[in-house]
């Protein structure tokens, strides 16, 4: 992916995920903020809530993964 966005001219640089999603949904959730939940689960709720914050900020993202993509 990297390698893709250096061909398009852009420097690609990493992101900490805790980083990007304290800024997008106010809190670094991680599993242990589910507690009822198991991890692959809690994952998937993470997920989930980025795609609902999308949808309030009038984005359509196709699933989780673009919604994680808009999100940065």
């Amino acid at each position: 992916m990297s390698g893709a966005a250096a061909l398009c001219g852009h420097d690609p640089q990493s992101i900490n995920i805790g980083a990007y999603r304290k800024h997008f949904l106010g809190k670094h959730y991680i599993g242990r903020d589910f507690p009822s939940l198991s991890k692959l689960a809690a994952k998937r709720q993470i997920k989930q809530m980025v795609l609902q914050r999308c949808g309030q900020l009038g984005w359509s993202p196709d699933d989780d993964d673009q919604a994680d993509a808009m999100a940065l």
